[in-house]
């Protein structure tokens, strides 16, 4: 089985125990979870979520607010109009198979966070006559104020009352301090290594059949080339798996500390990419190269890295592309105290995303002007 079903059945399994503790066992359920794991496991972690709301024996339907927490307001009117929306949907659903239905609860006239809990609180036990009350999950995407955060989350603890149809979990996993608001968690625990070796292995194998002559090729040289970079043979002549299996070790290196490897496996990977004619592959290369570059304290070469994928991507009009190397520079600039150097990258980001992008929200408060 690969490591993320493993640990998303551990997840699955630890949620509900949370929440429904077995026979036996001398615990409560908790007013508020806290779902713990990496940041970059966030994403992981939602979609286990879905997959416990798709499960046949489960009859809670799950609302998982992902806006942008950037003020209480804003957050709170967001998770009114998910609740609102999410419980028409069902309320169609049951309806479409032939359960009656009464009408929705009515949104609150007040939006702060005992209306807004309690307005939670009503739909859950509106859904509850036909199935058993629903999930209510607060997951931004982006947390622009993680105090602010905090105080939402400390206060919706202190406002509920023993067991309910509603269920409230808190997913934000870049905001520290909620493990000493919400102190009951589950832990979504992930095997990065053995996933690592995992997806090495994925993707098509070698063929061995008749040469593909359209295939990028890589010429004696520079083969020789990358292989002095790197100190050891290629893995493979095939250009997509190698490429794919130099990431995916030098991402490993970089989680694990081991900035100096990342980076020589990356410059292998980017001179892959531009020996074999891969343009998107190779800016999105040296935006990972400018990032193992940061961890190795090697700032000038990681500025490099940065503004050449950001001006390469510029001229390909390449706006994602474009956009990450915009703020990984604009980023490092901040950190060598350079913020007016930094607004220019900034500014970019603001003209590139659309209204409502988590991305231009941070762009726009970093620049001063809040979100628009």
């Amino acid at each position: 089985m690969d490591p993320l079903t493993v640990a998303a059945r551990r997840l699955i399994r630890a949620h509900e125990a949370a929440w429904d503790p077995p026979p036996g066992v001398d615990r409560r359920s908790p007013q508020v979870l806290r779902l713990d794991g990496a940041p970059e496991d966030r994403a992981d972690i939602v979609k286990t979520l879905r997959l416990l709301e798709w499960q046949p024996e489960s009859r809670r339907p799950f609302v998982i607010v992902e806006a942008p927490f950037a003020d209480e307001a804003s957050f709170l009117a967001a998770t009114i109009d998910k609740l609102t929306s999410d419980v028409a949907a069902v309320d169609k659903g049951l309806a479409e198979d032939g359960v009656t239905r009464g009408a929705p609860p009515d949104k609150p006239s007040l939006v702060d966070p005992a209306s807004v809990l309690a307005f939670a609180e009503r739909c859950a036990t509106h859904l509850a006559d036909a199935l058993e009350g629903l999930v209510l999950v607060l997951a931004p995407k982006l947390v622009i104020n993680p105090e602010g955060f905090t105080t939402l989350a400390r206060a919706w603890l202190s406002l509920r009352r023993g067991a309910s149809a509603l269920r409230v979990d808190i997913l934000a996993p870049t905001v520290d301090a909620l493990a000493t608001a919400i102190p009951v968690a589950v832990r979504f625990e992930l095997d990065r290594k053995a996933l690592f070796d995992h997806l090495k292995e994925l993707g098509p194998k070698p063929s061995q059949g008749p040469r593909d002559e359209s295939a990028p090729k890589l010429s004696p040289e520079r083969r020789a080339a990358i292989e002095k970079e790197l100190g050891q043979p290629l893995v493979s002549f095939d250009a997509g798996r190698t490429l794919k299996a130099l990431m995916m070790d030098g991402t490993r290196a970089l989680n694990e500390g081991r900035a100096k490897e990342a980076i020589r496996k990356m410059r292998a990977a980017r001179m892959l990419c531009e020996s074999t004619g891969l343009v998107r592959e190779g800016l999105f290369v040296t935006i990972g190269l400018g990032t193992a570059y940061v961890v190795a304290k090697n700032l000038k070469a990681a500025e490099a890295c940065y503004e050449h994928a950001r001006k390469r991507a510029a001229e390909l009009e390449l706006c994602p592309l474009e956009v990450q190397a915009c703020f990984g520079l604009a980023q490092l600039r901040i950190m060598q105290l350079r913020r007016a150097e930094a607004r220019p990258a900034f500014e970019r980001i603001v003209e590139l995303e659309p209204q409502g992008s988590p991305l231009r929200a941070e762009a726009q408060r970093q620049l001063g002007g809040g979100a628009a």
